[in-house]
């Protein structure tokens, strides 16, 4: 008879610890460092101080005479912070999706560290704290739970109470007022933390995602219904006193008479609430970018301002709310990444309000303390580069681009105009440049980097817009990944005049190729990743293919390992059997792999809204642990076979995998709604389950090693 062990912390099998964050979706992938945090959700302040929930991260900040911000220290989350409380010597995270509970000691907030966390299986979106009891709303398929902090290095949840929905949380006394989205707002008695016992709800018209309480009155931040004002002096009998719907609403905060709310858009709300049965807008300050939260403090009002991070805006005067401080370190969307010897070279913009590109030099000579360099602003909307010692190649809406990276600052040296284009990718060699512009792919020449020209073009079909296309050159032949359109091969031995060789279509949509020697590996979106024999570009045939749970769209080679994104997560293949490429690892990250590139045996990212991230691809050292199962389910081993019991819940499919240590593929399938049960045979050993659950509004992944023992 085997036996089996559902192992939640795993160690590397070559002694070592596994450095990754320990609950993140992985296997045979460690988290090394990352550069930019990523947009601002969570502000709290305790005396002088900002706590800013940057994406992965917080920012301490000291505030001298109300207005003067500096920073004092920095760190890291596993997960991206949306909420954060701060109480005694401690921070409190709610750590988003998949992310649960983080604790952090700031008794020296020069030198925060971490104490404990917790993983969840929702999304943990809001966070309060009250004595030894942390109050998480952990959103969406989640719930309301309260969690044992009294030590802070082993939290524990004590009980939940199911609210699917729940936002947000503010506790006062013996109950807890919770933001519950299409819900509205709910009331639960937390009297006795073990066994939390709902009272009753009020339904706002809106999506209730803010809530504050002050004195008889909860103000709930209700989306498009704006400023709701609830009496709960008497919590069995909710009923709503005031509101102001000409505004939004997310977050939102009272002090001295006025709430404040912040709307998810450039703009801050100023609302009198003197007589709270007849809230007035008196003020607003329109900004650029996204106000997502909002502390009120002597007079200012202290922003989670999106990508303009921390702004202050002195409010004491309602006919001229003005910004009087901030402070900034991140740089928004990264669309593009290059790298060469100890540099990173990223492109970028600002945010959804602010298509200005930018350039940024990032030096990796300690991975995991990345340091910007340089910084140079750039076109609109950039979204590639390639680049080599001396310049990056940058492409964007209408323009191509030369910065000179050899120089402090970099500065754009040239640039070529491309009217009302979009141009989506590039690649460099030698003395050209191949760009794709609209649906053609143009030739540059860059023999004088100080006045490229174009001297080629070759036009291709472009079924798609804002779809998935990229380039790949090897010797004189030129890959061109078009979407749907398939894979065209140009010969561009004569750059003057390109020409088509063949093109390749399949099942799927060509979104990125990397081409080694006679094979080509094809991101093909919903088909997968395929594998092409390119020995004859006149003949290309497949000759394997691994298929995915979602979308595969970049694919990238180092080291002997191919990459390949899945958008929030990537896998790694050996590829030693082109005919038979092995999964060796994955990892899920906390943003959308747009791009790879490589440093040093790491491979880095662009993560879109989460900046640039560090990994290293660690055989055979196991896995980290994710949250809980996404399906209700019985595991056995009994005469040499794995059984497993599931269901798939009401309106999801679910996509499950099964490797042994090595990163070998031994079983897959996809199971739709409903109970299920499979039988696999299993020796002596290590493997990995990984289920992948799909829902209308988004996949989850995790996993689970087992340790089978004869």
């Amino acid at each position: 008879m085997s036996q089996i062990m559902i192992l939640v912390l795993a160690t590397a099998l070559t002694g070592q610890p596994i450095v990754a964050p320990a609950e993140h979706d992985s296997m045979n992938v460690r988290f090394i460092g990352r550069w930019d945090f990523g947009m601002a959700r969570a502000i709290y302040m305790q005396d002088t101080l900002v706590f800013l929930g940057s994406g992965n991260g917080v920012y301490v900040i000291g505030i001298e005479n109300d207005v003067d911000p500096h920073l004092i220290s920095e760190f890291a989350t596993r997960g991206v912070v949306m909420d954060i409380f701060v109480e005694n010597d401690r921070i409190y995270i709610a750590d988003g999706e998949d992310g649960g509970l983080e604790i952090w000691d700031i008794s020296d907030v020069a030198v925060p560290h971490k104490l404990g966390s917790l993983q969840t299986e929702g999304d943990a979106l809001g966070i309060f704290v009250s004595g030894n009891y942390a109050y998480l709303a952990d959103g969406y398929d989640g719930w309301f739970k309260i969690l044992d902090v009294t030590d802070p290095s082993n939290p524990v949840q004590l009980s939940r109470f199911y609210a699917p929905y729940a936002s947000d949380v503010y506790v006062v006394g013996n109950y807890a007022y919770i933001a519950e989205g299409r819900n509205g707002l709910s009331i639960v008695d937390v009297s006795d933390p073990s066994n939390p016992q709902g009272l009753e709800s009020f339904d706002t018209p809106g999506y209730a995602t803010g809530v504050y309480v002050e004195g008889r009155y909860a103000y709930v931040a209700d989306g498009n219904s704006g400023l709701r004002i609830i009496d709960v002096s008497d919590p069995s009998s909710p009923h709503e006193i005031g509101y102001v719907d000409n505004i939004q609403a997310v977050k939102c905060f009272v002090a001295d008479g006025y709430a404040y709310a912040a709307s998810g858009n450039p703009t801050l709300y100023m609302i009198d609430v003197s007589d709270p049965s007849d809230p007035e807008a008196v003020a607003y300050y329109y900004g650029v970018h996204l106000f997502n939260d909002v502390y009120v403090r002597n007079g200012y009002a202290y922003t989670a301002n999106g990508y303009d991070e921390l702004s202050i805006i002195d409010v004491r005067d309602t006919t001229n709310l003005e910004i009087v401080g901030r402070y900034n370190t991140i740089s928004g969307y990264t669309f593009g990444i290059s790298a060469v010897g100890n540099l990173a070279y990223l492109v970028g913009e600002g945010d959804l309000y602010d298509t200005s590109g930018w350039f940024r030099i990032i030096d990796i000579s300690d991975p995991s303390n990345p340091t910007e360099t340089g910084y140079a602003p750039i076109m609109w909307s950039p979204r590639d580069i390639s680049a080599d010692t001396n310049y990056a190649y940058i492409v964007g809406f209408e323009t191509f681009q030369i910065v000179e990276v050899d120089t402090s600052p970099p500065r754009v040296i040239a640039s070529l105009d491309y009217p009302y284009a979009e141009l989506r990718s590039v690649t460099k060699h030698g003395n050209y440049a191949y760009a794709f512009v609209d649906s053609s792919v143009r030739i540059i020449d860059l023999s004088d980097p100080l006045n490229p020209y174009e001297i080629g073009r070759y036009g291709v079909p472009y079924y798609t817009p804002n779809g998935m296309v990229s380039l790949f050159l090897a010797d004189t032949i030129l890959y061109v990944a078009d979407d749907t359109a398939g894979l065209f091969v140009l010969n561009v031995s004569d750059p003057h005049n390109p020409t088509l060789i063949s093109n390749y279509r399949d099942d799927g949509a060509a979104s990125d190729i990397y081409v080694l020697g006679n094979y080509a590996y094809l991101a093909d979106e919903w088909a997968g990743l395929k594998v092409l024999d390119v020995s004859d570009p006149h003949n290309i045939t497949e000759i394997s293919s691994y298929s995915t749970p979602v979308n595969a769209i970049r694919v990238y080679h180092t080291a002997d390992k191919l990459y390949l994104s899945l958008g929030t997560s990537f896998y790694v293949f050996d590829i030693t059997d082109p005919s038979d490429p092995q999964l060796g690892g994955y990892y899920h990250v906390s943003g959308n792999v747009d791009k790879f590139a490589s440093i040093m045996g790491y491979v880095l990212t662009a993560e879109y809204d989460a900046g640039m991230g560090i990994y290293e691809y660690y055989p055979n050292s196991g896995i980290n642990e994710g949250n809980e199962p996404p399906m209700a389910s019985n595991i056995m081993i009994s005469n040499g076979h794995l059984d497993l019991s599931f269901t798939v819940k009401s309106g999801a499919t679910m996509d499950m995998e099964l490797f042994d240590i090595a990163g070998r593929r031994l079983w897959h399938g996809s199971f739709a709604e409903g109970e299920h049960h499979l039988s696999q045979p299993l020796h002596s050993g290590i493997y990995i389950l990984r289920s992948v659950l799909h829902t209308a509004d988004r996949t989850r992944s995790n996993s689970l090693k087992i340790l089978v023992v004869d």
